[in-house]
């Protein structure tokens, strides 16, 4: 939950940007037509959720309302501001999981956007706090590398609310037609946020081995210094269909690297673990490509100077740095004019790695690999739309099923009833969750 003081530091960088903006229009009140200038949009949601494996058991009940607001002065100028609150009365209606979850996914209030777009001839800047999405994987993540995630429930929300917005600048100039540069920075220094022990969706961490004693330091985090800064250039080209682009970025790893250290002063082994973040590189590329009625996609992400887990009992901090590859091929294509087919296949290369490597996302080894399938149809005049989402790690046996209906009531209401379902061995990505298969209801309504 956001503390005041956190809550008035974003009041304040909102009211910030305001100025600056009444700087740059000192005639922002005289704008001959509010309501063709600012427009607003919302939505509330709430969600139910049932967990009905080892036993039916509630564990969600969530109310989210979402608010934006967009003024545009001139077609040059224009200011997004957004926030989002819930509220989850799981926690005030049963007492299935422990207070520090509960003080940590009750409620919250955020500011997700307080963006200055402006545009100038060639040139088009976005400043202050935004998503920046690089990017087009389904169910995953590749190369949307640049805003760190919200993982307290997995990876099943929507991907624009698992992105933690950054306060940066994202800067594009238009080369030629078709070929543009880009150019982010960001002093902001904020990473993923996990579920805390006892969660629905905590990580699963294997216990110690028998006699042996763990403790866990407090995460160092860097200090938010302009040395600190992250930031990258992309550059974009759409040519014949084409849509390619190159893209570099420096930033800290969003995840903490458990460095460990171990004694035995008093006679039985001792484990001390001091996570901290590290800094990487990324370099990555993606293209698309349309051929009717055929959607191709593809990425591909190398990681630099990433540290991973070993179980080497030789190795003195228990980490390893190393480059990693990571890549997809994707295909879209309509199948009997009717159903929207959507497959991936998705590797993660680790060269010179061992069974005894393992990184955050529970991969092992010099290869990993998966396949995913999305499944998409409209019926009854595109008021029902049945979807399935499948992924399966084929090394590991571990799995995630997901399908759903979503009924659009009318342009403002859908409803939605769903289930995820997963499977696998306890020590890989959803094989964690394996005995937290639910379904759920959602009732959606966009103002």
């Amino acid at each position: 939950m956001l503390t005041w003081p956190q809550r008035l530091c974003d009041l304040w960088r909102c009211l910030v940007l305001l100025g600056v903006l009444s700087l740059c229009c000192p005639t922002l009140a005289l704008a001959a037509d509010l309501n063709e200038a600012l427009r607003f949009e919302g939505s509330v949601r709430h969600e139910l959720a049932t967990r009905i494996s080892p036993r039916y058991e509630l564990t969600k009940v969530k109310t989210l309302g979402y608010l934006a607001g967009k003024y545009a002065w001139t077609k040059q100028v224009r200011l997004q501001l957004a926030a989002r609150a819930f509220y989850d009365a799981v926690y005030d209606l049963t007492d299935t999981f422990p207070a520090a979850v509960a003080r940590d996914q009750e409620a919250e209030a955020s500011l997700r956007q307080a963006q200055l777009d402006l545009s100038f001839g060639a040139f088009d800047a976005h400043v202050g706090l935004q998503q920046i999405v690089w990017g087009e994987a389904v169910g995953t993540f590749l190369a949307d590398v640049v805003n760190p995630k919200d993982f307290r429930e997995f990876v099943l929300p929507e991907f624009r609310d698992l992105r933690r917005p950054l306060w940066a600048v994202d800067l594009t100039y238009y080369l030629a037609p078709g070929l543009q540069l880009e150019g982010v920075w960001t002093p902001h220094l904020l990473f993923h946020k996990l579920a805390r022990p006892g969660a629905e969706f905590a990580v699963f961490r294997p216990p110690p081995p028998p006699g042996v004693q763990v403790v866990t330091a407090p995460t160092r985090t860097p200090a938010t210094t302009i040395g600190h800064s992250q930031g990258g250039l992309r550059l974009s080209w759409l040519t014949h269909g084409w849509d390619l682009s190159l893209f570099s970025f420096e930033a800290f790893d969003a995840f903490p690297t458990p460095f460990r250290r171990i004694s035995s002063d008093t006679g039985q082994p001792l484990v001390t673990v001091s996570p901290r973040h590290t800094r990487l590189r990324y370099l990555g590329m993606t293209v698309g490509k349309t051929i009717e009625p055929i959607v191709l996609r593809s990425e591909i992400v190398a990681t630099f100077d990433k540290f991973v887990r070993t179980t080497d009992p030789r190795d003195r901090d228990g980490v390893v740095r190393t480059t990693v590859l990571d890549y997809m091929l994707g295909v879209d294509y309509t199948l009997f004019d009717a159903v929207l087919v959507g497959v991936q296949f998705l590797q993660h290369l680790a060269p010179g790695a061992t069974v005894r490597w393992r990184d955050e996302l529970q991969r092992r080894g010099a290869f990993n690999t998966a396949l995913s399938v999305r499944l998409e149809m409209s019926l009854l005049d595109q008021k029902l739309v049945p979807q399935v989402l499948g992924i399966v790690n084929t090394d590991r046996g571990d799995y995630r099923l997901s399908p759903k209906v979503v009924y659009h009531v009318s342009s403002a209401l859908a409803l939605t009833l769903g289930a995820h379902i997963f499977g696998g061995p306890r020590d890989t990505l959803y094989g964690q969750f394996d005995t937290k298969d639910v379904v759920y209801t959602e009732f959606l309504y966009t103002l």
